[in-house]
């Protein structure tokens, strides 16, 4: 029964508390805690507004840039058909570009003569004092 009493005083001592806690700890605790939380929602918020901010702004550089390309896509598009438009134009002897309109065996007939140019001038409106001769 000696043993038995010696358990229990030993098991009295290890209930008691070896550390002591400051004083006036709790009594700030609470005040400190809810402090640290307004803070933190505080940062949060702030990150939240940054982080939009940059989402709206990669968004919106994203959008112009798709939309140029596709206005680039477009305006290739138009070259290109222009470019198909003109390939064959090198074919078109540049020396001679009358041969366009004249052909060997209709030259005389189709021939522009002194007459049908002064009346093309005159229907067209053109003044006298505008040819240089």
């Amino acid at each position: 029964m000696g043993k038995e009493k010696d358990i229990s005083e030993s098991l009295e001592r290890l209930k008691e508390m070896p550390y002591g806690i400051p004083e006036g700890y709790f009594s700030g605790l609470g005040e400190k805690v809810l402090a640290r939380i307004a803070e933190e929602r505080h940062r949060r918020r702030k990150r939240a507004a940054y982080l939009s901010a940059a989402a709206v702004s990669a968004a919106i550089i994203a959008g112009g840039g798709l939309y140029m390309l596709s206005e680039k896509a477009d305006g290739m598009d138009d070259i290109r058909a222009e470019y198909l438009f003109y390939q064959d134009t090198d074919i078109i002897p540049v020396t001679a570009p009358e041969t366009l309109y004249l052909s060997s065996s209709d030259e005389s007939s189709d021939a522009l003569t002194a007459e049908d140019i002064i009346d093309y001038l005159v229907y067209s409106g053109i003044e006298p004092e505008e040819i240089f001769y």
